[in-house]
């Protein structure tokens, strides 16, 4: 989720609203996990355009393939639907393993815009 340092900033740059690109930029997400010590959760929620459901899941298809398949720091990636509301479920080793996936998916996320309405973006810091 954007801090509302950042919405700020990036309104008074004239960017209006929220798109994943803009909630993966360094100066936002530093101020949401970077803090954390361990694993890393991460929890989507994306809104698509009601045409743009397909579109929207191979993109994020193409993004779980990769970190399960790519990155050892992904310990767990699962996407759900219902209706045209996408819910990713992520969970990685640490704040280094997530740096490395945004790292890979940022041009990805950029390519969602087009067929998002609406999204959430929130980390969460296990407590073993």
């Amino acid at each position: 989720m954007m801090t509302v340092a950042g919405k700020a900033k990036r309104e008074s740059e004239g960017l209006k609203g929220e798109h994943f690109s803009e909630v993966v930029s360094s100066d936002t997400m530093s101020d949401t996990y970077e803090h954390f010590k361990g694993r890393v959760i991460i929890v989507a929620e994306v809104i698509a355009k009601a045409d743009k459901v397909d579109e929207l899941l191979h993109l994020f298809f193409q993004s779980r393939d990769h970190a399960r398949n790519e990155e050892p720091g992904c310990l767990q990636l699962d996407i759900s639907k219902s209706g045209n509301q996408i819910v990713s479920y992520e969970e990685y080793a640490s704040v280094e393993a997530l740096n490395i996936h945004w790292d890979w998916v940022r041009d990805l996320l950029e390519r969602t815009k087009p067929f998002v309405e609406k999204h959430t973006v929130k980390y969460y810091e296990p407590l073993d």
